[in-house]
């Protein structure tokens, strides 16, 4: 009897110790965010215009894809398909004053021109749930780019997409609201 039931304390210690090992740990988003910039034979880029003002076109990463199957399927919601997909910037975000997000975070910027037939015609669906589209000039594009951190990244990509630029920003939050930026590790090249 006791050889039974030590038996059956070990079978009861050996299955709490694999389910323990099959729960999965708690899902934690670590926010990272991954930009479109694409070009078209106009040498106009596209960008996103919502509430906060225009940005390069941006996407959370957090769904189970691939970056290729990430993008690709973020340009065909926004009505356009894309080649030539590269890493173009890796930008490291640390954050001040964000009490529910006191992680560092990716922002990772690709480059791709768009394919479409019509040369980046943009669906009907592109401009829903208050995100509009526009091709703007490249020169021009950089004004209109409402977060300075944004401008900065963005900005030696458009001079030369061909490398990967890196950098670490500090942003600053107050009551939720953006207070501003700024460089904590300069721009630079991470490839030749």
């Amino acid at each position: 009897i006791f050889m039974r039931i030590f038996l059956l304390i070990v079978l009861i210690i050996s299955c709490s110790t694999l389910k323990a090992q099959s729960v999965s740990p708690e899902y934690k988003d670590n926010y990272t965010v991954q930009y479109l910039i694409v070009f078209n034979k106009k040498k106009e880029i596209l960008l996103m215009k919502n509430k906060s003002g225009w940005h390069t076109p941006a996407m959370r990463s957090n769904k189970p894809q691939s970056i290729k199957e990430s993008l690709e399927d973020f340009a065909d919601k926004i009505g356009i398909k894309i080649k030539g997909l590269r890493l173009s910037g890796l930008y490291v975000h640390k954050f001040e004053g964000l009490t529910d997000h006191p992680e560092i975070s990716f922002r990772s910027h690709y480059t791709a021109q768009v394919i479409d037939e019509k040369e980046g015609a943009l669906s009907p669906l592109s401009s829903v749930a208050d995100v509009e589209y526009h091709w703007v000039d490249k020169e021009k594009a950089l004004s209109l780019l409402h977060f300075d951190f944004l401008r900065e990244q963005t900005k030696p990509i458009l001079k030369n997409n061909k490398k990967v630029w890196g950098g670490t920003f500090l942003i600053t939050w107050k009551n939720d609201a953006f207070q501003g930026s700024k460089i904590i590790e300069p721009i630079y090249s991470l490839s030749n």
